[in-house]
């Protein structure tokens, strides 16, 4: 008995994004955190390689969010389309994040008699014994 299959071309059901992150200047940022969001992944996240690049392969078909951050720089979202048998690229263009800084004083100041101005002094016996007086012989 003989068998004829027809061949049958590959088909992919999913789909893949490539993508990039740079500062503005355009100089390549590894190690920043990239999480894809959305369809039914629920959430899935890489970090940046070495010249910046980064990946998320076989998605099924959807929208998707694409979140960039890297500390001292402004975090960048984007929503990208996946389709069957396609890849995606994108790239990234991270802004430096503005400098906030907040200064937190705590402190009670001391107990004041705001009635009666003067200054004042404690003295030991000692210190007093050790004062001069006009009867002492000198």
């Amino acid at each position: 008995m003989l068998l004829l299959v027809p061949a049958v071309r590959a088909q992919f059901a999913t789909g893949n994004v490539y993508g990039t992150v740079n500062d503005s200047s355009g100089a390549v940022l590894p190690g920043a955190s990239i999480t894809l969001t959305g369809g039914t992944i629920g959430a899935r996240s890489t970090t940046s390689g070495s010249q910046g690049d980064f990946r998320f392969l076989n998605l099924d078909p959807g929208t998707y969010t694409l979140a960039v951050s890297l500390t001292g720089f402004s975090t960048v979202k984007r929503s990208v389309i996946v389709t069957t048998g396609q890849s995606v690229t994108l790239s990234f263009s991270l802004g430096i994040a503005s400098v906030q800084e907040t200064v937190t004083i705590e402190g009670s100041s001391p107990i004041v008699d705001t009635k009666q101005s003067g200054t004042s002094t404690t003295l030991t016996k000692e210190e007093l014994a050790e004062i001069p007086q006009s009867r002492d012989p000198w």
